[in-house]
Formats: structure tokens, sequence, C-alpha cells
């Protein structure tokens, strides 16, 4: 099973592919424009693979709020939709808390602490799970906001009932 993950943002998006069976990373994108990621979403249509999609939505933190994450808002809800209407493929809606304390086992933490569980688990260590261009790990090439987006994909993948 394929799981899409997003991590939304105002104007580019990370997104990955992520191999639930196989635990690998098909495809990552650190920086991928919005409107590309409507494309991108439209192409797995035609993958004979079992798809569904992950994307991380704005939790609300007790915090004031600028216009960027309103926009995040928008754009996370314009993904869902056009996934949903290419197919009847499953979307799950995560938050950032649930990702981190499924994670790390905290209820909050950096960015940091996620990524070092994720290469902890896909390793050991960052040399077996990301390499080098000349030895890949299965993370190879994941970077930027595509942690975040895997980070979406991967904890779809151990809590969700299908897998």
């Amino acid at each position: 099973m394929i799981i899409i993950g997003i991590d939304p943002g105002p104007e580019h998006s990370g997104v990955v592919a992520y191999d639930a069976y196989h635990k690998e990373v098909e495809q990552s994108f650190s920086e991928m424009a919005n409107d590309k990621v409507f494309d991108y979403l439209r192409g797995t249509v035609y993958n004979p693979k079992q798809v569904r999609l992950g994307i991380e939505i704005p939790a609300c933190y007790g915090l004031r709020v600028g216009r960027d994450v309103f926009q995040t808002c928008v754009w996370a809800g314009r993904f869902i939709q056009e996934f949903t209407c290419l197919s009847f493929w499953t979307v799950y809606e995560v938050s950032r808390p649930e990702i981190v304390h499924h994670l790390t086992g905290k209820r909050g933490g950096p960015k940091a602490a996620v990524n070092a569980v994720l290469v902890d688990r896909f390793g050991p260590g960052r040399k077996v799970a990301v390499g080098r261009k000349s030895a890949p790990g299965p993370l190879y090439g994941v970077k930027g906001h595509a942690w975040d987006a895997l980070a979406v994909a991967y904890f779809v993948a151990e809590t969700m009932k299908e897998v």
C-alpha cells in the first residue's frame, strides 16, 4: 500500500510517497509548489497499487496565527477534496501533536526529535537510514519539508487498520 504524506504549506508543500509494505520511500519532494501537488495527486489515479492520503492538518495551540496558517488550512482542504474527487481512496487527517506523541512518546518536541526517531526506525543510524549517493539508504533524498511529510505517512502506516 502506498501512502502519500503531505505537509501542506501556504505556497509549497512537502510530499512523500511511502510504500508501507516494503517500508521505503518511493518519492520525496521537499518543496513542491501547491498547484503541482494537484498534478501529482492526479497522477496517482493511474497507479494500480492501493493508495491512501495522509495529510497534516493545522491544530489549535492557543496561539495567535497569521495569514500563512489560514492559507495552509485552505490548501489542505483543497488537497483532500482533489484526492477524494479522483477516487474513493481514504484520507487520514492528522495533527502534528498526534504524530509527535506516537513517534516520541512525548506530548511535544522539536522537529529534530521526530526526524531522529524516523532515522532510528529505518537505521540504525543516519549512515544506514539515509546513506549516500553511492550507497543510498531507504530515506535517501528525503530533506526539508519531506521529513514532515514522511512523518505523516509513517504515522498513518503505523496507525491505520488496513496495513
